[in-house]
């Protein structure tokens, strides 16, 4: 285990592969600002930004095995940021999109049946998503979501550690998207039969 700040990043690189959790959190340090700077630059999103970079380091820690065979830690970190985002982006605009094609379906109607129905079917499908949370969980995210607070709020309020409120909150986050992710094809078929029966 590391007992003090490693100077040199092969060493760290080392010790982060070796399963070394202080090694990671020095790594975590030394490159978060980097990470969620690209992030942000791409996203142009201070939440979606800061999302990203937690799942990006959740990754690597996943992967750390892998870090060894790596000659070029800060260009395989530029690729992974790069990646990642894009990714991000891809599957927003994929989403954007199916959104267009429910709001096509009657584009000169604002505020009709359809709309009404539609939106409170969505408002359905996330409130499920969200109760289905384990209940440490929950709180955090809605406290983060709702209530608008920031993580070390959270972090003091509930008396957990900021780490803690983070891993909530991706825990939150990726079964709220699992749990979503059929939603725009619901939202169709609910469109469909609205319209033809």
């Amino acid at each position: 285990m590391l007992t003090a700040e490693k100077n040199s990043l092969s060493d760290l690189i080392l010790a982060v592969a070796e399963g070394d959790l202080i090694a990671f959190q020095q790594l975590y340090n030394r490159y978060i600002q980097k990470v969620y700077s690209y992030s942000y630059f791409l996203t142009r999103s201070t939440q979606q930004a800061e999302d990203l970079s937690q799942e990006l380091f959740t990754k690597i820690w996943i992967k750390r095995a892998e870090l060894k065979k790596l000659d070029n830690f800060e260009a395989w970190l530029t690729v992974l940021i790069r990646n990642q985002v894009y990714n991000y982006l891809k599957r927003n605009a994929l989403e954007q999109k199916n959104l267009k094609k429910i709001y096509q379906l009657h584009p000169v109607v604002t505020n009709s049946t359809e709309e009404i129905m539609l939106g409170k079917e969505y408002d359905r499908l996330y409130e499920e998503a969200v109760n289905q949370l384990p209940p440490q969980q929950k709180k955090v995210f809605l406290l983060s979501r709702k209530d608008g607070l920031k993580h070390e709020e959270i972090a003091h309020n509930l008396g957990i550690s900021l780490n803690t409120v983070k891993n909530h909150m991706k825990a939150a986050l990726f079964s709220i998207k699992t749990y979503l992710k059929g939603y725009i094809s619901s939202l169709l078929l609910f469109s469909f039969w609205y319209l033809f029966y």
